[in-house]
């Protein structure tokens, strides 16, 4: 069995991941496999549960959507099937500066903006808005839905939730150890701080971002009001 582990990039789905590894002891796979983020550095494959699939993709999934064993499989794509998932959805703001940052510091990319990233241009995943449309989570069956914010500010409650979903019990306490993973590997880990990546926007940037995401923002309880 496949559960889906889906966000838009930069969402939450590695603190998910870790979680999931701290909590409950539960490795997790990468359909892209992460070979040369997640999975280059052992301390960071054992904190965050990252394990390789050992195979292509499309050999792992027909070879275990049908086991009777627990896959969970991170995504940033739209469904490949109405199997079980857990959505991350994050401040959209914050998840496009955290790419962006990640896209000129890890991957040293030169010809994307900010708002190439507002429009989903030059880069793969389309837009923020169009990802929770085709997941759209808060409808779709067998979907467990968490904010990333939540996941912050209160982990106990999601970890109940997701013991639930999955039907795993805890194991261990959770810390969040993202200052550790910050030294470890700050390309990757840059800052966790939706506060900090927002004000990152120029205003003009947040202006067009709200034009074009503002009715998809709303929808998931993030208000043009409340910004930083």
């Amino acid at each position: 069995m496949i559960v889906w582990l889906a966000s838009y990039p930069r969402s939450g789905n590695t603190l998910l991941r870790s979680m999931l590894r701290q909590g409950f002891g539960l490795r997790s796979f990468s359909m892209y496999d992460d070979r040369t983020d997640l999975g280059a550095i052992p301390e960071i494959r054992d904190q965050t549960g990252h394990e390789l699939l050992g195979s292509i993709f499309a050999e792992f999934y027909e070879r275990e959507r049908d086991s009777p064993a627990l896959n969970l499989v991170k995504t940033h794509g739209p469904p490949l099937d109405s199997g079980r998932a857990i959505y991350i959805v994050r401040d959209g703001r914050s998840a496009i500066v955290s790419w962006y940052n990640m896209l000129i510091n890890l991957r040293k990319r030169t010809d994307v903006s900010m708002i190439d990233l507002i429009f989903g241009r030059k880069v793969a995943f389309g837009d923020w808005s169009q990802h929770l449309r085709a997941w759209n989570p808060r409808n779709r069956p067998q979907t467990l839905l968490l904010n990333y914010g939540d996941l912050l500010s209160n982990p106990e409650s999601a970890l109940n939730s997701i013991s639930e979903f999955v039907g795993c019990q805890r194991t261990a306490e959770w810390r969040n150890d993202f200052d550790g993973l910050h030294q470890l590997f700050p390309q990757f880990f840059h800052r966790g701080s939706d506060e900090k990546n927002i004000a990152q926007m120029t205003g003009e940037e947040q202006e067009l971002y709200w034009s074009v995401h503002g009715q998809c923002m709303h929808d998931f309880g993030f208000e043009k009001s409340g910004q930083p």
